[in-house]
C-alpha cells in the first residue's frame, strides 16, 4: 500500500497472453480489485486512472461501475480496426505506421514550426502545413489547459508563443526545414 507514489496519472494492467482468456481476465480482475483496495486506504490520495486490458468483453461487465477505470477490450478493438480498414482501405497504411514499433509516435511540437504566432489560421491550414513535414496534427495544447483534440478543419485558431501542436510524427525534430510562409 505504501508503494503508491503521488503524481502518477494512470496504471496500465496488461493481459498475460500465455494463459487462457478466462484465467488471464481473472488475474486482471483480482489485480484491479487489489489496486482499488490499496488506493482506498488513503482518502487524501488522488487515485490514478486504471486502464485494464480485458480479453473477453463479458468480463468487462463484472468490473464496471468505477468511473476511474477505463477498459481496453482487445478483441473488440481488433474487430473495430478490421471493420474500418475493410470500409476504407487507405487506413491500412495509416494503422501499419501507427502500430509499427519503429513508426510514428505522438509528440508535442511548438506551434511556431507550423504557423505564425498571433495569426489566425484554420485547423485545415495547420493540417496542410504539417503534411509538408510528413506529420499528422491531432490536436493542440496551451499551457495550463486541457489538450484540444480533433478540431474541426474549419475551426479558426490563433496560436500564442509556447503553444504546442499534438503531432503524430516519426521524430521529435522541430527545426524548420524551409522558410515559413503565411498560412493565409
Amino acid at each position: 500500500r505504501e508503494a503508491f507514489a503521488e503524481g502518477y496519472q494512470s496504471i496500465l494492467l496488461v493481459a498475460d497472453d500465455t494463459a487462457e482468456v478466462s484465467e488471464t481476465d481473472a488475474r486482471t480482475v483480482i489485480t484491479l480489485l487489489m489496486l482499488r483496495d490499496a488506493m482506498s486506504q488513503n482518502p487524501s490520495f488522488h487515485p490514478p486512472r486504471i486502464i485494464s486490458e480485458i480479453l473477453d468483453p463479458r468480463t468487462k461487465e463484472l468490473i464496471t461501475g468505477d468511473k476511474s477505470t477505463d477498459f481496453v477490450v482487445s478483441s473488440e478493438l481488433t474487430s473495430m480496426l478490421l471493420a474500418q480498414v475493410s470500409e476504407q482501405k487507405d487506413l491500412n497504411q495509416f494503422y501499419q505506421e501507427l502500430f509499427d514499433p519503429d513508426g510514428s509516435e505522438i509528440y508535442l511540437k511548438s506551434a511556431e514550426r507550423y504557423v505564425k504566432i498571433g495569426e489566425k489560421v484554420t485547423w485545415g491550414q495547420v493540417q496542410s502545413i504539417a503534411r509538408a513535414f510528413k506529420e499528422i496534427p491531432i490536436g493542440c495544447y496551451r499551457s495550463g489547459a486541457e489538450p484540444f483534440l480533433n478540431p474541426d478543419r474549419s475551426a479558426v485558431l490563433t496560436f500564442l508563443s509556447g503553444d504546442k501542436i499534438v503531432m503524430l510524427a516519426e521524430d521529435d525534430r522541430e527545426t524548420i526545414d524551409y522558410p515559413l510562409k503565411s498560412a493565409s
